[in-house]
């Protein structure tokens, strides 16, 4: 694979294994996030037990929840036998139509919830299968082993939602190009491209990338892939490597 390969692939798959071959790696961090920022994009139709979970990977990646936390939110998506999961609330509302049965993340115990809780639409199996396999990958304390599964699992959850960004997109949001990494200049970190990145990465304030990208012309940043990136809509997620890079995260 060269630049122009990374810039245009469609798999996902093949675009993880080759960052450690081009000794770009994603951290462990920026992993996880990324598994968080393709799950993301199909909260719609997934459970609120699986959201948490969802959330609380996200916060672990940063430090914000324990490991503890983490297992508990991702078993929480099993059903009560452990041998089984029960994902989405389509599959509970086709059993029981006249309502759902959902977890207390308080109590961790079960309790009655309301039927507006339901998906919007239908889930396809594949779909359904790749949160089976998300769930357990960020359940996992060290993601260091599993790009492989990582990639499967994002891949099948998108297969069927033609209207989510694709995984490849938001790989090269957190990954960035690969052939060539970026230098940030000391200079370019002013308190107001500081400030503005900061908000980005906590409120999911993506819309507001072109400010950032002003910020940092005014600062003096003559990096154009970096300016370009915050002035290109498209698939931007919490772990996107021009906030990371101003904030100093990996």
């Amino acid at each position: 694979m060269d630049e122009a390969d990374w810039l245009t692939a469609t798999d996902a798959d093949k675009m993880l294994k080759q960052l450690p071959k081009l000794k770009r790696p994603l951290s462990p961090r920026k992993l996880r996030l990324f598994c968080v920022g393709c799950a993301r994009q199909i909260f719609d139709v997934m459970e609120e037990m699986c959201r948490r979970a969802v959330e609380l990977a996200e916060k672990y990646a940063d430090g914000e929840a324990t490991l503890d936390e983490m297992t508990a939110a991702r078993n929480v998506g099993m059903r009560r036998n452990r041998s089984r999961f029960d994902i989405f609330g389509v599959i509970r509302a086709q059993k029981n139509p006249e309502g759902m049965r959902d977890y207390n993340f308080a109590k961790w115990s079960w309790e009655a919830t309301e039927a507006t809780t339901r998906p919007a639409k239908p889930v396809p199996g594949k779909v359904i299968q790749g949160v089976k396999m998300l769930l357990m990958i960020l359940g996992k304390e060290s993601l260091s082993a599993a790009p492989g599964a990582v990639a499967i699992s994002m891949r099948d959850l998108m297969r069927g939602l033609t209207d989510s960004p694709t995984l490849s997109a938001i790989l090269r949001d957190v990954a960035g190009n690969p052939f060539r990494p970026p230098v940030l200049e000391p200079a370019w970190q002013t308190a107001n491209a500081v400030a503005l990145a900061q908000t980005i990465y906590q409120q999911r304030a993506f819309d507001r990338l072109p400010i950032l990208a002003d910020a940092l012309e005014e600062a003096g940043c003559t990096q154009a892939a970096m300016l370009e990136h915050c002035r290109t809509p498209g698939a931007h997620v919490r772990g996107c490597w021009v906030v990371d890079l101003v904030l100093g995260k990996t």
